[in-house]
């Protein structure tokens, strides 16, 4: 389930153990090998999974908000176009609480100068993303949470991600927004790892 977003991709949670590593937008606790190293061709070693903010297909609302990014990709500079991004990313109540986390966010993200090409070409991608037919195929435990504010991806993308897979928990968090991981970190880390030690 990949997504472009404007949060702290690639962190790990704090003191999770080291079977936890960060895979796009979800985590997946795979048992190190032999050399202390995750594989990940080896799906059938995952032991747990956990999507955030996720969709299964691209239709309706997502497929014309991704179409309405590329073309502000089209129309303006990076920093513009950020400016408005943002937006579909974080609640309006964390923006008036921290708006100089989220002006410092902004800055990271153009000083790092993604281009506009790869920007592009990653809402290409996620316009063509439609996984809802495998989802089934996945068995093992998974922890799916959402914001019922996530304006980027809504509430019923997740929702639906989590009524296809069996054995799959939907967590919602009332009021929050597509980085509710970063709104609310406390809860979102309690809810992680109480997860993840179900899961040993």
């Amino acid at each position: 389930m990949g997504s472009q977003s404007a949060g702290p991709a690639g962190r790990r949670l704090p003191h999770a153990d080291d079977s936890v590593v960060r895979h796009w937008h979800g985590w997946c606790q795979y048992p190190e090998d032999d050399t202390g190293r995750h594989d990940w061709r080896r799906p059938d070693l995952v032991k747990s999974l956990q999507l955030h903010g996720t969709w299964a297909r691209t239709d309706g609302y997502a497929a014309r908000k991704f179409r309405a990014q590329i073309r502000l990709i089209e129309q303006m500079d990076l920093r513009e176009f950020y400016e408005i991004n943002i937006l579909w990313f974080i609640t309006p109540e964390y923006f008036d609480l921290h708006s100089e986390k989220v002006r410092a966010q902004i800055n990271a993200i153009v000083d790092s100068a993604p281009t506009s090409e790869s920007l592009i070409e990653q809402y290409e991608a996620d316009l063509k993303h439609n996984a809802l037919a495998r989802l089934p195929q996945i068995e093992m435990p998974t922890l799916v949470t959402v914001g019922s504010f996530d304006v980027a991806v809504p509430m019923m993308y997740g929702r639906e991600v989590a009524q296809a897979i069996s054995a799959a928990e939907l967590v919602v968090f009332d009021g929050g927004g597509h980085l509710h991981n970063v709104e609310r970190p406390e809860k979102f880390n309690r809810i992680t790892l109480d997860f993840l030690h179900r899961m040993r």
